[in-house]
């Protein structure tokens, strides 16, 4: 993970918590899948798993 892009995704959750903004982001990171408030897990176009967390 590089230095941008854990800004970016500091970013993401800034805007997120403090303007409310939604961010929908599709990744096979899961370390930028840990900034989410939620998270589906898919296979061959099926949701698999529904994930709601905390940030």
């Amino acid at each position: 993970q590089s230095a941008q892009a854990l800004q970016i995704m500091e970013l993401f959750k800034k805007l997120n918590q403090e303007e409310g903004i939604t961010i929908i982001q599709v990744t096979h990171s899961e370390v930028n899948a840990q900034y989410g408030t939620r998270i589906l897990h898919l296979l061959d176009g099926v949701v698999k798993e529904d994930i709601k967390t905390t940030v």
